[in-house]
């Protein structure tokens, strides 16, 4: 079963919400103010999340080099990025496109792509942030 636009984007306002909770909360000592910081954890629960709801797709987690690294999900051509707004050119708080219309994603260097798997959420802050989808 192929996602559509609006389960995806409603899946990332649920897993960005739930990073903004955590640290709000600061449950996450050693993180500094969301999003800033923050893009691994929450693409690795984004991901874990989407393999686990939907484990017949292929989800991967992304990680891309650009004075600095920055860390998202794509999804059949699609990239998933809740956390696009810590950097300075991007005002975009979710995004949800194809790769091929983000000049932001496209002006990264690809470092790294794997399979995204429902254990990615199994680190500290990975299951402080997963535990707190939908409790918004």
């Amino acid at each position: 079963m192929e996602l559509g636009y609006h389960q995806l984007v409603d899946t990332c306002q649920a897993v960005r919400s739930a990073a903004q909770k955590v640290s709000n909360e600061k449950k996450i000592w050693y993180f500094s103010s969301f999003p800033r910081g923050w893009c691994g954890s929450v693409s690795r629960v984004l991901g874990a999340w989407l393999s686990e709801k939907y484990p017949d797709e292929k989800f991967y987690y992304v990680c891309g080099r650009r004075n600095g690294t920055h860390a998202w999900i794509e999804y059949d051509g699609i990239v998933l990025d809740v956390t696009a707004d810590q950097f300075e050119d991007c005002n975009e708080e979710i995004i949800v496109k194809p790769y091929g219309e983000s000049l932001f994603h496209q002006s990264f260097e690809i470092e790294s792509k794997r399979l995204c798997f429902s254990t990615d959420k199994n680190g500290d802050a990975e299951g402080l942030i997963y535990g707190q989808i939908g409790t918004q």
